[in-house]
């Protein structure tokens, strides 16, 4: 006879039945049906009920299904269709209507789309990247380590690429061999090359960018969570790195959707990535965009090299997201000699800002950093990683995960692709077109021709922009800390 964990009476049944409808109705859209084999969500979500799971674990559980992942695609294009009505007549530019300050305008909202456009192939130029016109093309990205593992296993990548576009991203960030991602277990994995190329053409028909990480955990050894050292069941060799770069850069070159870091975090992973590079003669014709994965530039600012590009990962600290839009400035830029610095001379490439702060199902960066953050780094970076807890593991967003991606890529989408290319200021320059304020962490602003984009981050409750002279909003946000301005 089968028994259950919890007394069960007809008010709970009525009660459990309540609280799936709602469920059911905010993630799926619908009441699914009763005693239908072909439709079980109900009677599955009425066993982990009386099994004694919470609402919000059976929250969970739904939605990380694929009609949930399709319900909230559909919900943001309609979103987007709303806020963004196709004019019924042609529409010719005119002049803006002038707006005053602490008038709401425009708020941002992030590009959501589910119909799947392939990638364009891009190249480094200055601080971004740019398509075969010289078009600037934003890369944004997700955590998604897990995802060639995924695809080794034979598993369906749809769901997660439909989750991604809707949340208003254009690429993953996957490791292509780990032991440790699943810690404290310990699970190693190594793609075979001969799926490599199936993999990025599969992400490619998926609409999505993918950053590939070639090494994670090469070190000979590691240690446990009682310190207890232990052999490193994927240690590679110097030459096994050598050869496993080469493969990967053969196996993906001419793809028009990839990007290769040679090793995450070489100072953790058995470091070497420049032996690597110089052995192979990178950056090398024909291949696609390249990064060592090397970020330790202080310390070493004299002697510093950059492949194509570098990845950064930015320190995780509270005051990130007013770092964010000054951080690629002055790595791209570099800085003179101070009492602190020997000076660096600047990357002169495009910097993708990986592994920022990691957002969690119930905790980690609010949801108001993660607008900050993300505003910030479009200012700056030629792209970003948006690196969750359940991205670690290729798994579907959490609720809480989702919304702080949702800001995040909104912020970011507020942002022109050409941004980085503009003037830079910050709060208290001369050319800054607000006046300086205490009510925000940083201030920095873009100049595009006649257009300001600027992000206030960490702003208090009284924060308020005051315009110098010969300045307007344009849009803002609903917080009023991320705006475009016009010059009048």
């Amino acid at each position: 006879m089968t028994t259950f964990a919890l007394d069960i009476t007809t008010e709970r049944l009525v009660e459990f039945n309540a609280t799936i409808n709602a469920i059911c109705q905010q993630e799926i859209g619908r009441i699914p049906s009763v005693g239908n084999a072909d439709d079980p969500v109900r009677e599955i979500m009425m066993l982990m009920a009386l099994q004694g799971r919470t609402g919000e674990q059976l929250r969970e559980f739904l939605h990380k299904q694929s009609e949930a992942v399709t319900n909230r695609a559909r919900l943001a294009q309609a979103e987007f269709d709303a806020a963004h009505p196709a004019p019924a007549t042609p529409v010719h530019p005119t002049a803006p209507t002038p707006v005053h300050p602490t008038t709401p305008v425009h708020t941002t909202t992030a590009v959501h789309s589910t119909a799947i456009t392939p990638p364009v192939r891009i190249r480094p130029l200055g601080p971004v990247f740019v398509d075969e016109h010289g078009t600037p093309v934003r890369l944004n990205l997700l955590t998604m380590f897990a995802a060639a593992r995924r695809f080794a296993n034979g598993e369906d990548l749809t769901a997660l690429a439909d989750e991604t576009r809707a949340l208003g991203f254009n690429g993953w960030r996957v490791f292509l061999r780990h032991a440790f991602i699943d810690w404290p277990a310990v699970k190693p994995f190594e793609m075979p090359i001969d799926r490599v190329r199936p993999f990025v053409d599969r992400v490619r028909a998926h609409g999505l960018y993918v950053e590939l990480v070639v090494l994670c955990d090469t070190q000979p050894t590691f240690d446990d969570d009682s310190n207890v050292r232990h052999p490193n069941p994927l240690a590679m060799t110097l030459s096994e790195k050598i050869a496993r770069v080469r493969a990967v850069l053969d196996a993906v070159r001419g793809a028009d959707n990839v990007l290769v870091e040679l090793m995450n975090e070489p100072p953790f992973n058995g470091a070497e990535v420049w032996p690597i590079a110089d052995a192979l003669g990178l950056p090398r014709a024909g291949d696609v965009p390249v990064a060592s994965g090397d970020y330790d530039i202080i310390g070493h600012e004299a002697g510093f090299r950059v492949l194509d590009y570098l990845t950064n990962h930015i320190a995780r600290k509270p005051s990130l997201p007013s770092e964010a839009a000054k951080d690629a400035h002055f790595i791209f830029r570099g800085w003179p000699a101070d009492q602190h610095s020997p000076g660096f001379h600047g990357t002169k490439a495009p910097v993708v800002e990986d592994e920022p702060d990691k957002y969690g199902q119930d905790r980690g960066p609010s949801v108001d950093d993660a607008e900050d953050t993300g505003g910030g780094f479009a200012l700056s970076a030629g792209g970003a990683t948006f690196h969750t807890v359940s991205g670690i593991s290729a798994n579907p967003l959490s609720p809480r995960e989702a919304e702080c991606a949702r800001r995040w890529a909104a912020a970011a989408a507020f942002v022109p692709a050409t941004a980085p290319t503009g003037q830079y200021t910050h709060d208290g320059l001369p050319d800054m077109p607000l006046e300086p304020t205490r009510d925000a962490g940083e201030v920095v602003a873009r100049l595009v021709g006649t257009t300001a984009y600027i992000v206030a981050a960490q702003p208090t409750p009284s924060y308020r922009p005051v315009l110098k002279p010969g300045w307007r909003i344009t849009r803002r946000n609903a917080r009023g800390n991320v705006l475009e301005l016009q010059r009048t």
